[in-house]
């Protein structure tokens, strides 16, 4: 079995991202369905996302017994909440990289989001001096870039794509998914310099994975108090920025924190409600809660770190506060 967040897969393929435990007090169970996944009835239809060309690349569905996840002409998932169960069925020759990408950044963090557990779109480091900062923003906003760069700076790279907050010992805290990045070639050859040539890339996303090996012993859980959550802004308004631009968030702000929350059904109005809740809660208990914009230069890395790291809270993100 293998180690994702607070719990374990117990899976049919080997998945070297995570770490191997012997137990776990929850587990979810990984299968292959070699015959494409019964649907007799059409699936309930809740998300189609879209290229900019129109063409559909990912779909997601009710079903009677659960929910179908799919990537077409790539896979299907089958995901069974209740029973704990991910059912998948190949629907080409997808590679192995782009098989566990899905299923460790994709369909994990949509079932147990949910399953009522907030899980967001983030990168996440631990400073030296103890502090845990998150990145959170849509795909292309740089977590992955700024979450390697402070890595080179010697914080511990927690995760580069999603994480999950919850309540322990009366405070917030982070959980990761596991500890890894995934960079495009160009900031993979900035950051990452002689290790460029030894990652190898995902086919179907064109970025390169750097695995790290768990922090944690084996049958720990890591789990991190939060120091602060920045949300990152839209690079394409960056050109008009000539140094770091930190804003207090504002309600448009914090509902897009609720946004970034892995989820299968955004209609569904009882989970976002319980979710809007806990962000909430987030927004008050969390000392530093900033919007972040900086100019999307490589050269411009080493001073938004300097800033970053001179500039962090004190980890007392009491539940209270």
């Amino acid at each position: 079995m293998y180690r994702i967040f607070d719990l374990a897969l117990d899976s049919d393929i080997p998945l070297p991202e995570l770490a191997q435990v012997a137990s776990a007090p929850e587990v979810i169970r990984v299968q292959e369905q070699p015959r494409p996944v019964a649907t007799p009835v059409q699936p309930a239809w809740v998300q189609h996302w879209t290229d900019p060309r129109g063409n559909t690349y990912f779909s997601c569905g009710k079903l009677d017994d659960g929910w179908l996840l799919r990537w077409p002409g790539l896979v299907d998932f089958a995901v069974d909440i209740t029973r704990q169960r991910i059912r998948y069925t190949r629907l080409a020759d997808i590679p192995a990289e782009t098989l566990r990408h899905l299923l460790l950044d994709q369909v994990v963090p949509r079932m147990l989001g949910q399953a009522g557990r907030l899980v967001l779109h983030a990168s996440a480091v631990q400073t030296p001096d103890g502090n845990c900062l998150l990145f959170v923003g849509d795909s292309g906003r740089g977590k992955s870039t700024l979450a390697a760069a402070l890595q080179a700076r010697g914080c511990t790279l927690l995760t580069d794509d999603c994480l999950m907050l919850s309540r322990h010992a009366g405070a917030l805290h982070a959980i990761p998914s596991y500890a890894g990045v995934r960079l495009k070639e160009d900031s993979a050859e900035c950051l990452l310099g002689d290790q460029f040539t030894a990652i190898a890339p995902d086919p179907w996303t064109k970025k390169r994975r750097l695995i790290h090996a768990p922090a944690n012993g084996p049958g720990t859980v890591p789990s991190y108090p939060l120091g602060g959550i920045y949300l990152l802004e839209d690079p394409a308004a960056s050109h008009e920025v000539h140094g770091v631009v930190e804003k207090t968030v504002g309600s448009l702000e914090f509902l897009y924190l609720l946004g970034a929350s892995f989820i299968l059904d955004p209609g569904d109005k009882a989970l976002l409600t319980a979710q809007f809740r806990l962000a909430g809660e987030i927004s008050r208990a969390v000392k530093r809660l900033r919007s972040l914009q900086y100019p999307r230069r490589y050269s411009f890395l080493p001073t938004l770190v300097n800033h970053l790291l001179q500039d962090t809270p004190a980890c007392t993100t009491g539940a209270g506060d």
